[in-house]
């Protein structure tokens, strides 16, 4: 019993390495290799600690980390350099010679659909103003965009920047005057509402001012051609008195 214990606390205890045996388990192995390179050793399954690798190093100086893979290599037992989600490196510890998979690294995605602003506009406008590592396209089935990045954080900013861009097109809207003449102004307006049509009367802004029996219409310039036709037609002596001005 007593040299059953004494063989198992040369197998897997620490001892001097002027004592180490001939045949160690590959924890052993493992554990220098992590001391040498400063990096972890991960196991595909736990079995592989209890291999026993033959080995006929005596000496502290002897020992290399090259010359550890070679042995455990010998023994059938590779070391794959893998890295970790967070970029952190480290050895994968496996019974094939075949690397392992590469982790699919994780990433985070948002989908946002315009309302005023073309998709396409918008992600040609801000595709080089957003945060690092962020990407942005447009699903051609449905319009939206999606925004993907590893960072979560990085990709709600994303899409705030986008909605946030979402505005609605400044209206171009002008003041436009009409003087009656040989008319009452309330008349020509009354008369131009009922000939105007209800899509642009809902756009368009009226004040009929009665000391200078002037019309002042606020619209952009397409409806004011409209406008202008028909207050020409109700009121033919009317007059436009003076340049038009930018809202």
């Amino acid at each position: 019993m007593v040299y059953f214990a004494l063989c198992v606390a040369l197998l897997r205890g620490p001892v001097p390495r002027a004592l180490l045996p001939e045949t160690m388990v590959a924890e052993r192995f493992f554990a220098d290799i992590e001391r040498l390179s400063g990096k972890e050793v991960r196991r595909v399954e736990p079995k592989l600690d209890t291999l026993l690798v033959t080995c006929r190093i005596r000496r502290e100086d002897q020992l290399t980390f090259d010359l550890l893979i070679l042995i455990l290599r010998a023994h059938g037992i590779y070391l794959h350099p893998v890295r970790d989600e967070r970029g952190g490196e480290a050895f994968f510890a496996s019974l094939s010679p075949s690397p392992p998979p590469k982790p699919v690294p994780h990433r985070s995605f948002a989908f946002y659909s315009p309302k005023h602003v073309k998709p396409e506009d918008l992600v040609s406008r801000l595709k080089d103003h957003l945060p690092p590592g962020i990407r942005i396209l447009v699903d051609p089935r449905t319009g939206k965009i999606i925004l993907s990045g590893k960072s979560e954080e990085a990709v709600r900013k994303a899409k705030e920047k986008v909605r946030s861009s979402d505005k609605p097109p400044r209206r171009e809207r002008l003041y436009h005057l009409y003087r009656c003449v040989g008319m009452f102004v309330h008349d020509a307006y009354k008369k131009l509402l009922r000939r105007l049509p209800t899509a642009v009367r809902r756009r368009v802004v009226f004040v009929p001012y009665r000391k200078t029996n002037t019309l002042v219409v606020a619209c952009g310039s397409k409806d004011w051609r409209t406008i202008l036709t028909l207050l020409k037609e109700i009121n033919p002596q009317g007059e436009v008195p003076g340049p038009s001005k930018e809202e």
